[in-house]
């Protein structure tokens, strides 16, 4: 199957609810960018790598998007914590092939990401839009809500660990 290739990702990251999100295209590169974000922060004032935090969101995004099962599953950890239970990536990337291949198009948008620690870990909430094209009959299905991301590093890389999603509609 022909894998669609990622579009240019924009998506916001706000560290406070009261900073408006602007999506601003970075047509220079053709990746994601991050606008947005507090400098004063506390969880960027520890030792927290920001760019590589942030970049595994973009990845996500970027992948999702792209309908790239391997990249995508190179953000997730062996096991996975999900709205299911624990899974193992084997068992969550079967549901994403599923959705991959019955989908002509993905976009989605990350909007007021609020990032906290957990410990070693760093947990990213956000609000989300998706828009996924149905291969079949090429209708738009819009989804929205609430996304957590639980981020860990292992091998000395950050994945994600826990991945939910809750729908308004």
């Amino acid at each position: 199957m022909r894998i669609l290739h990622a579009l240019v990702v924009v998506f916001a990251v706000m560290c406070s609810t009261t900073q408006a999100a602007t999506p601003k295209a970075d047509d220079n590169n053709n990746k994601a960018t991050v606008r947005g974000g507090v400098a004063s922060d506390p969880l960027w004032d520890l030792d927290i790598p920001r760019q590589e935090i942030e970049s595994v969101l973009m990845r996500f995004v970027q992948a999702y998007e792209g309908g790239n099962i391997e990249r995508f599953m190179e953000l997730i950890a062996p096991e996975v914590r999900t709205e299911a239970g624990l899974l193992r990536a084997k068992v969550l990337r079967e549901d994403y092939v599923e959705t991959f291949l019955g989908s002509r198009q993905r976009r989605m948008i990350l909007r007021n990401v609020h990032w906290t620690r957990a410990n070693d870990d760093v947990v990213a909430d956000a609000d989300f839009v998706s828009n996924i094209t149905s291969r079949r009959d090429d209708r738009v299905h819009e989804r929205s809500g609430a996304a957590r991301f639980h981020l860990t590093k292992q091998a000395k890389q950050w994945v994600i660990s826990e991945l939910y999603f809750s729908y308004d509609r």
